[in-house]
């Protein structure tokens, strides 16, 4: 079996020399060693894809600038459909015209934590939100609050596989440390059971 990791880069495409916008790419280890990354071309386009998370079911989810989005850094997807990859923006309340420039996914898709710059509702900075899933759609943002953000940057956020566990990048100290917070100690009102051991 294959494991592949997802990440983004700015280096150059194949068969290009100069580094450019960035781009979505995978690379796979297959039991001795990694092979050479290649690009996901559903993100090999003139704008910037970055910070993708994959669901369960291999749903990418990513943040871009291209067209089509609220303004600025967007949130979209990628669902696997029979012609291959389907992209679609996921528009307001998730995405806004500021920047939304990070995005983590429960594998079971039943929320989202975001990364959303300069909200005057927010504690400064780029801070935290979680954002659930509703009927065929999401709610609105919840920010995560003061036990998670601050007046500095907070993003890259990723829940621990239990889903008991968030980590995130947090700027409150000055420089970018990582943290935790159990998921549970936090005041967020979810859906039943949205706290519980991630779907695989």
């Amino acid at each position: 079996a294959l494991n592949v990791l997802l990440f983004s880069s700015n280096r150059p495409l194949p068969g290009e020399n100069e580094a450019g916008d960035f781009n979505l790419w995978v690379v796979a280890h297959d039991g001795e060693a990694w092979m050479d990354p290649e690009p996901f071309m559903i993100s090999v386009t003139e704008a910037d894809e970055s910070n993708g998370a994959v669901s369960g079911s291999g749903t990418v989810y990513f943040a871009s600038n291209r067209d089509g989005g609220e303004g600025q850094q967007d949130i979209y997807r990628a669902r696997l459909g029979s012609m291959g990859y389907e992209v679609e923006a996921i528009g307001a309340p998730v995405s806004t015209s500021l920047p939304e420039t990070d995005v983590w996914v429960d594998p079971g898709e039943r929320y989202l934590i975001i990364s959303r710059t300069d909200e005057t509702s927010g504690l400064g900075g780029s801070d935290l939100w979680i954002v659930f899933a509703e009927g065929t759609g999401w709610s609105a943002p919840i920010l995560l609050g003061p036990e998670v953000n601050s007046a500095g940057d907070e993003y890259g956020a990723w829940v621990s596989r239990d889903g008991a566990t968030l980590y995130f990048t947090t700027h409150r100290a000055g420089q970018a440390d990582i943290a935790r917070i159990v998921l549970a100690d936090l005041p967020i009102e979810g859906p039943e059971g949205w706290i519980s051991t991630s779907i695989e």
